[in-house]
């Protein structure tokens, strides 16, 4: 118990921040923020963060943000698996953001950012009560994973599996703003009821780290906390560290949610990104 696999591509992060509506054609004087943590690497740090025994299996790039997000990941006393290091930059996700709270994003996540088969599968035990979290979009490697680690609960995080790889999940954490991003965000009941009734026990859907919708098979649980922060790139993730977290340590789905809700309030991306030592205490 209390193990973690997080599978996944890794990113920095950028937030610009304008005072005034998006409009074209027009110059703005903005606040940009970069980080180097963002992904799977931020999931799997927070894990860490959490005291979790955490393994992340990724791929890093050639080059100096990479370097510095690997030892940054050492601190923590997780261990990072990334045996392919194709990529010769990290890849950038950016967020534009205006007082309206609108927001458009931009990355350079490309195909080859993600791990695949040629990777190879870190050595990472895994026992009935410990989980992965995967974020993969190659079937065939997705398919070699629940091969490799068929004691494990598995959780998606940011996509839907496929119809034949459904019944191997456990759980979905996904976000509002994939939704809307997709074009879907009116559908998101009907979409999380008819996973549900095709065998996941539960999905979670985030709206920004100041409210969570909770499906199973007991229908539709809304979770909110009254004095919310502000939103902020890395909420997702952090809200998703600390639930994986709990459930590793066998919390109940909902206190592990409402755990995961608290915590993610509890920052806002004007001062960090991701858990420290002292929201821990």
């Amino acid at each position: 118990m209390n193990r973690v696999l997080v599978i996944g591509p890794s990113f920095a992060s950028e937030i610009i921040s304008i005072r005034q509506p998006l409009q074209a054609d027009t110059s703005y004087s903005a606040r940009i923020s970069r980080f180097n943590c963002g992904g799977s690497f931020l999931l799997a740090y927070d894990c860490a963060m959490l005291e979790t025994d955490t393994c992340l299996f990724t791929r890093m790039a050639f080059d100096d943000i990479a370097n510095q997000m690997m030892i940054d990941f050492e601190k923590t006393g997780g261990f990072l698996y990334s045996d392919n290091r194709l990529l010769k930059t990290t890849p950038l996700r950016t967020l534009l953001k205006d007082e309206n709270g609108s927001l458009t994003v931009f990355d350079s996540l490309s195909y080859d950012a993600h791990p695949a088969l040629e990777d190879g599968m870190p050595a990472f035990g895994l026992e009935a009560g410990d989980y992965v979290v995967a974020n993969i979009i190659n079937s065939a490697f997705l398919r070699r994973v629940l091969e490799r680690c068929r004691p494990a609960g598995f959780i998606a995080e940011g996509f839907i599996p496929e119809e034949g790889l459904l019944k191997h999940f456990e759980g979905v954490l996904l976000e509002a703003d994939w939704f809307e991003q997709l074009g879907r965000g009116e559908r998101i009941r009907e979409i999380c009821q008819d996973l549900i009734s095709r065998g996941l026990r539960w999905v979670s859907v985030d709206r920004r780290g100041q409210e969570i919708w909770l499906f199973s098979a007991d229908g539709l649980q809304v979770l909110r906390k009254d004095d919310a922060g502000s939103y902020y790139e890395g909420a997702h993730e952090v809200y998703s560290a600390m639930l994986v977290s709990c459930l590793a340590n066998g919390y109940s789905l909902k206190d592990a949610a409402a755990h995961g809700l608290n915590i993610a309030n509890a920052i806002t991306y004007e001062t960090d990104m991701s858990l420290t030592e002292d929201m821990l205490r």
